[in-house]
C-alpha cells in the first residue's frame, strides 16, 4: 500500500512539473516528465491527455493520437480530448475522423469559438464547402470579429454567389484589419459578379498594391478592365500574368532543385528569376540561402543586401544578412542587422540569439548574456542558446552558471558534442576533474575527431 502511494505521488508531482513545464513552452521536457507520470498513473485520463498535447506540440501527431485515444478509453466527458484528438486527426489528413471529434467536442462544449473554427477548417480541408460554411458561420456568432471566419466566411458566400452577405462580410473584415491579405482581392471579385466594375477596378488595384505578385488579382482586374471596354489595360494585365507566371515557374523549378539538392541547377532558376524581374525579393532569399549554404558569404551578402534596401522592413532579410555577416567575421555588422530585425520584431527569439552571438564575438559579455537570457526566455528549449550563455558566462567567471546552462543545453541534445567539450572545460576550472573527464570522453565518443577533447584527457590522465 505504502508503495503505491508513493506512486501515486510521485506520478501527481511529475505531472504537475509537466504541466508547468507545457505553459513555459517546455515542451520536450514536458513530454519526459509525462511520460513518467503516465507510467505511474496508466489510468489517469488527464495524464494521457496532457502526454498527447506535448506530443502534438512537438508536431507528433502519430503518438498524440495515441496517447489520446488511451485517455478516450477512460474518460467520454472531455470536450477538450475530443478536440485534441481531432485536431491531431486533422494534422494527418484524416479528415472524416477529426470532423467526427471535433463535433462531438462542440456537443460537450458548443460555446467555444475555435472548436467551430477548426471544424470548418477541417470540412474545408475535405472540400465540403457547405458545412465549412456553417461551421464559420458558427464562430462568428459565437466571435463576431474572429478575422481568420470572417475572411473564409466571406469567401466561401462569394462562391456560392451570395454576394451582399459576402460583401458585407469582406468590408466588414476591411474595418476590423485593413492589411489581413486577400480582403480586397475577395471585394474585388465580389464587385466583378455583381457588375460594379469601377469599385472593382479601385479594390483591385488595392490588391495589387498590397500583393504586387497576386497573379489571380492581375487575372481579375484584366477581367474588370475588359468588362469596362478597357481594353488596351486589360492586356497590359494579362500580359503581366504571362510575366509573373513565367518568373513564378522559374522560382518554383529552383525550390524544386534545393529540395533535391541540386545546387547548380536551382542557382541557374533563381537567377533567370531574378533577371526576369528584380523586384522578386524571394528569389533574393531562396538564392542567397544556398550560397550561405555553400559557404559563398560574400554572394550571399551580396544578394540580402538587395532584399533590404527593396524592402526595409523585411525581418527576414535582415536576420540572413546577420548571419551571413557572422559567418564573414564582420560581428559589429552583424549586430546592426540583429538590431534591424528586432526593431521590426522586438520578440524574436532568433534575432536576439544571433545579437547575442555578434556581441560574443566583440566580447561585450554582458549584453550578450542578456541577449541569450531573452532567447531562453522566449524559446525555452533553444538548444544554443544555452550553450552560448554557457561560454558567455564562463568568459565571465561565472563557472557555476556556466554548468548549469551546459547542462540545459544537453537536457535539450544529450548528442552535443561541442556543449561536452565547453562543460569539461568548466569543470577544469572548478577543478572537478572526475566530472571533466567524463565530459571530454562523451565529447570524443560523439565527436573522434575533437582534438581539444582528446588533448583534455591526455592532461587528466
Amino acid at each position: 500500500m505504502e508503495t503505491v502511494d508513493e506512486d501515486l505521488q510521485k506520478g501527481r508531482h511529475l505531472a504537475a512539473s509537466g504541466n508547468h513545464l507545457l505553459k513555459q513552452g517546455q515542451s520536450r521536457k514536458a513530454l519526459t516528465a509525462f511520460r513518467q507520470a503516465a507510467a505511474l498513473l496508466p489510468d489517469n485520463a488527464e495524464v494521457l491527455l496532457r502526454l498527447g498535447i506535448a506530443h502534438a506540440q512537438l508536431e507528433e501527431h502519430e503518438a498524440a493520437i495515441a496517447a489520446f485515444e488511451r485517455a478516450l478509453a477512460l474518460d467520454l466527458s472531455s470536450p477538450t480530448l475530443f478536440f485534441a484528438l481531432g485536431s491531431s486527426l486533422h494534422a494527418r489528413q484524416r479528415y472524416a475522423e477529426a470532423s467526427q471529434y471535433i463535433v462531438r467536442a462542440i456537443e460537450l462544449a458548443p460555446q467555444r469559438p475555435h472548436y467551430h473554427f477548426r471544424l470548418g477548417i477541417v470540412y474545408k480541408s475535405e472540400g465540403d464547402f457547405a458545412r465549412a460554411r456553417q461551421a464559420f458561420g458558427a464562430t462568428l456568432n459565437l466571435n463576431p470579429n474572429h478575422v481568420e471566419a470572417l475572411y473564409l466566411h466571406s469567401d466561401l458566400l462569394a462562391r456560392r454567389d451570395s454576394l451582399d452577405a459576402a460583401e458585407n462580410g469582406f468590408k466588414r473584415l476591411l474595418e476590423l484589419q485593413p492589411e489581413y491579405s486577400g480582403v480586397r482581392m475577395g471585394l474585388g471579385d465580389v464587385y466583378l459578379k455583381r457588375g460594379h466594375l469601377e469599385q472593382a477596378i479601385e479594390a483591385l488595384h488595392q490588391a495589387i498594391i498590397q500583393e504586387p505578385r497576386n497573379i489571380d488579382a492581375h487575372r481579375l482586374l484584366a477581367a474588370a478592365y475588359e468588362r469596362a471596354g478597357r481594353s488596351a489595360e486589360a492586356e497590359a494585365e494579362l500580359e503581366k500574368c504571362r510575366a509573373l507566371n513565367e518568373v513564378e515557374e522559374y522560382y518554383k523549378q529552383g525550390n524544386l532543385f534545393i529540395q533535391r539538392r541540386k545546387w547548380k541547377a536551382a542557382i541557374a532558376f533563381l537567377t533567370r528569376a531574378i533577371a526576369a524581374d528584380s523586384t522578386f525579393v524571394d528569389a533574393y532569399l531562396s538564392l542567397a540561402k544556398i550560397h550561405l549554404q555553400q559557404e559563398d558569404v560574400g554572394a550571399a551578402i551580396t544578394l540580402l543586401h538587395q532584399v533590404v534596401t527593396r524592402v526595409p522592413q523585411h525581418p527576414e532579410g535582415h536576420y540572413l544578412l546577420g548571419l551571413a555577416q557572422l559567418q564573414n567575421g564582420d560581428a559589429e555588422a552583424a549586430h546592426q542587422s540583429f538590431t534591424a530585425v528586432l526593431q521590426l520584431d522586438p520578440n524574436s527569439a532568433l534575432a536576439f540569439h544571433g545579437l547575442g552571438r555578434a556581441l560574443y564575438a566583440r566580447r561585450r559579455l554582458d549584453e550578450a548574456a542578456r541577449a541569450f537570457e531573452q532567447v531562453v526566455r522566449r524559446d525555452p528549449e533553444h538548444r544554443d542558446a544555452y550553450y552560448f550563455l554557457g561560454l558567455v558566462q564562463r568568459a565571465q567567471q561565472h563557472p557555476d552558471a556556466a554548468i548549469e546552462s551546459l547542462r540545459e543545453c544537453l537536457a535539450i541534445d544529450p548528442t552535443f558534442a561541442d556543449a561536452y567539450r565547453a562543460l569539461g572545460l568548466v569543470l577544469v576550472q572548478q577543478e572537478s576533474l572526475d566530472a571533466a573527464q567524463k565530459a571530454f570522453t562523451k565529447a570524443v565518443e560523439l565527436n573522434p575527431g575533437d582534438t581539444q577533447s582528446q588533448e583534455q584527457l591526455a592532461q587528466l590522465k
